[in-house]
């Protein structure tokens, strides 16, 4: 499936691999979920500017493994969470078979405060500004990276975390479940949960980097619909 040059009567070529045939060939197998994610997993891929097929392939059948051992009770109210993940799985397939492998095993916030890694950092983090932008989510997180870069090194499989994490997302009623539906709230309801998402972020009141992330951009989502 990867690029590859044929010779005809002396003469190379090459030959691109056709993206979204060759997703549709081997994601028959995998879970109806994971299907559904057609369209978003072809733009994440796209944003790695990785040419082998393979690795998408190992990382999709990687990730509707884990899939289906997840609780379907949790999955229920998991889906942002798993598309996310989702995303973060394809970024860190494809990173870490290639040149920023090091760079993306100690990937952390403070990279862009760094002056040795901070533009670096940048150039890296805006390959997927346009997925990120474009379904409001982080497959930058920390905590998603890290876990499945275990499981790539290790075989361990991101079961428990996984379902540690959609627990804490179906358990908390939290501020960002109700603001993300800021316009059905009255202009009252509205500043009283704004405000009290705020003091969560700045007090480090968020139960895990994935809410966090969330709460960021449901907020910066906000703020340009203003």
């Amino acid at each position: 499936l990867d690029e590859f040059k044929e010779k005809t009567i002396g003469r190379e070529f090459e030959i691109q691999p056709n993206e979204k045939n060759a997703l549709d060939s081997f994601i028959q197998p995998l879970t109806e979920w994971v299907k559904e994610q057609k369209e978003f997993i072809l733009d994440c891929f796209k944003s790695t500017k990785c040419d082998n097929l393979r690795i998408l392939r190992q990382c999709l059948y990687d990730f509707s493994i884990l899939h289906d051992e997840i609780d379907s009770t949790l999955l229920k109210k998991g889906d942002s969470f798993m598309k996310c993940l989702l995303g973060s799985y394809i970024l860190t397939y494809c990173e870490f078979k290639g040149p920023n492998r090091e760079f993306l095993k100690e990937w952390d916030v403070g990279y862009f405060f760094n002056d040795d890694t901070k533009d670096k950092a940048n150039e890296f983090q805006k390959k997927y500004s346009l997925v990120e932008k474009e379904y409001q989510i982080d497959i930058f997180n920390i905590d998603n990276i890290r876990q499945i870069i275990f499981g790539i090194e290790t075989g361990q499989s991101l079961k428990f975390y996984v379902e540690k994490t959609l627990k804490q997302i179906n358990e908390e009623k939290t501020s960002i479940e109700r603001l993300a539906n800021f316009s059905a709230l009255s202009n009252k309801k509205f500043r009283e949960v704004y405000t009290q998402l705020v003091e969560e972020i700045s007090e480090d009141d968020v139960p895990n980097m994935y809410l966090m992330g969330r709460a960021i951009a449901l907020l910066n989502y906000i703020k340009i619909k203003k």
